[in-house]
């Protein structure tokens, strides 16, 4: 079985807290399955902060565009 995720540990990634566009390099990846699905959570440096693949973006052009 291959998962595949959005992010690698070390890609930057770019997301809102606090209404304020933050970036953070992604330090751990949880990844959990339920009964018909697997879903993924990002943990960012510099913080205890999860977030999933539908809460961070690549470029802070994509988060912008997203909102």
């Amino acid at each position: 079985m291959t998962i595949t995720t959005k992010f690698d540990i070390g890609d930057v990634a770019f997301f809102i807290s606090e209404n304020i566009v933050k970036s953070g390099c992604v330090r751990l990846i949880h990844i959990f399955k339920s009964s018909d699905a697997f879903y993924t959570e990002y943990e960012l440096v510099g913080g205890n902060v999860r977030l999933t693949e539908k809460q961070i973006f690549k470029t802070k052009e994509e988060l912008l565009a997203s909102l």
